[in-house]
């Protein structure tokens, strides 16, 4: 099982992931905490129109975009440790914040859609170390259908055992 602080939602429909990361961020910004959100282009404009004005200029909210976070981190297909732990750590100090730190993201989902589920398992994997190594809160979101189309019931399987906490819509 993995660290309390790793929590992964299945969802059936973008809308209620939208919701899901809406929610994450406004509980966080809520609790003066630094939100850091890695969502495709798609996800991040559908956020623009979920979040007030305030709470996109927060100074403690930084939206990211998944294909760069992942251009950054993988070496033929696969997650780097180094690059991985080097990339959040940037991330982290770039806050310039010294408080709890919230992570939503949805690599992984994306690297399932391209059929790449050991890379995704890898991504599980470093966050947990990066959870443990730094006690911040992780959200993981992957599509259900994606999860069982692409990857199968294996892979469902270790991602459930990857994370402290599993939801499902």
């Amino acid at each position: 099982m993995g660290p309390l602080g790793h929590t992964v939602q299945f969802y059936r429909g973008e809308q209620f992931l939208i919701d899901t990361i809406t929610s994450f961020v406004k509980v966080g910004l809520h609790l003066n905490e630094t939100v850091l959100v890695i969502v495709t282009a798609q996800h991040r404009t559908m956020l623009h129109t979920t979040l007030t004005g305030d709470q996109l200029r927060n100074d403690k909210l930084r939206l990211l975009d998944v294909r760069d976070f992942l251009e950054r981190l993988m070496v033929e297909d696969r997650p780097n440790e180094s690059r991985f732990m080097h990339e959040m750590e940037t991330i982290f100090g770039l806050t310039g914040e010294t408080g709890q730190v919230r992570v939503f993201g949805e690599a992984v989902d994306v690297l399932c859609r391209e059929g790449k589920a050991a890379a995704a398992l890898r991504i599980e994997e470093l966050g947990n170390t990066l959870a443990l190594k730094h006690g911040c809160s992780i959200l993981c979101a992957y599509s259900l259908s994606v999860i069982y189309e692409k990857a199968g019931p294996d892979t469902l399987a270790r991602v459930c055992q990857l994370h402290g906490d599993v939801q499902l819509q």
